[in-house]
């Protein structure tokens, strides 16, 4: 008889059950107790979870944890450091995909603009130099650059927005269109959440797929919003 063979006739054989068991048909106290502490989690001597470990360890460090202190926890838990880590991956995929579900959330409800005319601040008297705006290849299509047109261009912050603070959104017709660069959104942002407006009315140009919009610089928009809001 093989080892095979061996395994497959140990594995048709029933388990062996407790002496209480066979004699009285009931199962022993100790068995009762077994049961009782895998199920009830006050249980004093209910062995430790590596799904409560890993959630503890990943809820108490801001940063990856380093191996050392898994090590250590799942030491003192009494558990295999591998369904720990195990247990640690699919926490950051489970938050990773939250994430990317926000930021996907977002784009779509900041895709238009709903602004009321009269909280925009016309910034085309100011002049300026004309800049590239980025990102316009993941707001509009080929077709939809090829077809750009002049019109109401208009600047608009976004405090909120998950990849950066300090970004500044440039609408065509109330369509975003694309960005200006991280630069100039940092160096004209702050200066622009001075103002009491939603939105800021800009010059632009369009050279084929590419569009420039005129910025002031940032001293003279600094003179501007000290006396606007003075």
């Amino acid at each position: 008889m093989g080892i095979l063979d061996r395994w497959r006739r140990k594995a048709r054989e029933p388990l062996p059950l407790p002496q209480s068991t066979v004699t009285t048909g009931k199962a022993s106290p100790d068995w009762r107790d077994a049961v009782r502490r895998y199920r009830d989690p006050s249980h004093p001597e209910r062995p430790p979870n590596p799904k409560k470990v890993a959630r503890s360890i990943h809820s108490s460090k801001t940063l990856t944890p380093d191996r050392a202190t898994v090590e250590r926890e799942c030491e003192i838990a009494g558990i295999p450091s591998a369904a720990v880590y195990a247990e640690l991956d699919a926490i950051r995929a489970r938050e990773a995909g939250a994430e990317r579900d926000r930021r996907s959330g977002w784009r779509e409800r900041t895709r238009t603009l709903d602004i009321d005319p009269e909280r925009v601040v016309d910034l085309r008297p100011l002049g300026g130099t004309p800049w590239k705006v980025v990102g316009a290849g993941h707001w509009l299509s080929d077709r939809e650059r090829d077809l750009l047109r002049p019109g109401w261009f208009v600047l608009h912050r976004e405090p909120e927005n998950p990849y950066d603070s300090d970004a500044v959104a440039v609408y065509l017709d109330c369509r975003k269109i694309g960005y200006l660069t991280k630069a100039k959104a940092k160096a004209h942002s702050p200066i622009l959440a001075t103002f009491p407006a939603d939105g800021f009315e800009v010059d632009a140009t369009i050279s084929g797929r590419n569009v420039l919009v005129t910025l002031p610089q940032p001293s003279v928009l600094r003179r501007f919003a000290n006396r606007a809001v003075a």
